[in-house]
């Protein structure tokens, strides 16, 4: 069996983390993998899925570039009762499974974290990524709740896509208006860097508490040198190993969860190393 994985890029270290995860374990458990990284673009998800279509001995993974083009495609692929195995998305009950990450947890914990070490009161910028992204909506909401409740106020709210480079001159061009401000949420790592690329060129006079959500390699290093004051560590290995290990239930026609959910933990530079060892 062959479990065909399409996925927004390679290019981001959580996409890459979850392929090696998958690999190793489809390679444990007897299965091929063949990778449909997308570009970030959902037509070429879909159009690489439509080629496959009569493919039904086969496993499908999906991590969704999108959903608009990519929704009534899964409902045919479910009509056609091809096994899907939804990664980072909780596609609904009519997919073969949904391994999810713990988003609505990690939004709430990155507001909390703010809120007390702003105590209660500050001005946050908030770095948006795609706004369909159900992942990104989960962190999104969660931590806007605990602004709502604390005396965090949004400053502004700036779309990047999920993108360093659209993050950083985004922010940039922010700085140029002189908005005072106190923190920065980003949505993903990703994001978080590229503001720490526009102010390491603009050098504020006090440098923000800047927070985002992966715990990739290089926001870690940020964060121990000071850069960024906390992320969430997702583990995206293990919900490609999940993925693999479902796969070959279905090999075996054993049973397996319909949904998992893989839990987050906050990262800050107190805890960092138990996390993360040197």
């Amino acid at each position: 069996m062959k479990i065909y994985y399409t996925f927004p890029n390679l290019e981001n270290p959580f996409w890459q983390q979850i392929v090696e995860g998958l690999k190793e374990k489809a390679a444990a458990e007897g299965l091929q993998v063949e990778l449909l990284p997308a570009g970030d673009d959902e037509s070429r998800q879909v159009a690489d899925l439509e080629k496959l279509l009569g493919r039904k001995s086969e496993v499908f993974a999906v991590s969704p570039a999108g959903m608009s083009r990519l929704k009534p495609l899964i409902r045919r692929m479910i009509d056609a009762e091809l096994r899907i195995i939804a990664i980072d998305y909780n596609i609904g009950e009519n997919v073969t499974a949904s391994i999810i990450s713990g988003n609505t947890q990690g939004g709430m914990a990155l507001g909390n974290f703010l809120a007390s070490r702003l105590r209660q009161a500050g001005r946050v910028v908030h770095l948006q990524a795609q706004l369909d992204l159900q992942s990104a909506i989960m962190r999104r909401n969660s931590f806007l709740s605990v602004c709502q409740k604390s005396r965090l106020e949004i400053v502004a709210a700036i779309y990047a896509g999920g993108s360093r480079g659209l993050a950083r001159s985004e922010m940039e061009a922010f700085l140029r208006q002189g908005t005072p401000f106190d923190g920065v949420f980003a949505e993903n790592d990703v994001m978080a860097l590229g503001v720490v690329d526009a102010l390491s060129v603009h050098k504020p006079h006090a440098w923000p508490m800047i927070v985002g959500f992966d715990g990739i390699p290089e926001a870690i290093q940020n964060l121990r040198q000071g850069r960024l004051a906390a992320t969430v560590m997702q583990k995206p290995r293990e919900m490609g190993e999940k993925a693999a290990e479902i796969a070959g239930k279905i090999s075996r026609n054993l049973p397996f969860d319909k949904l998992t959910t893989i839990l987050t933990h906050l990262i800050t530079r107190e805890n960092v190393d138990q996390y993360y060892p040197v």
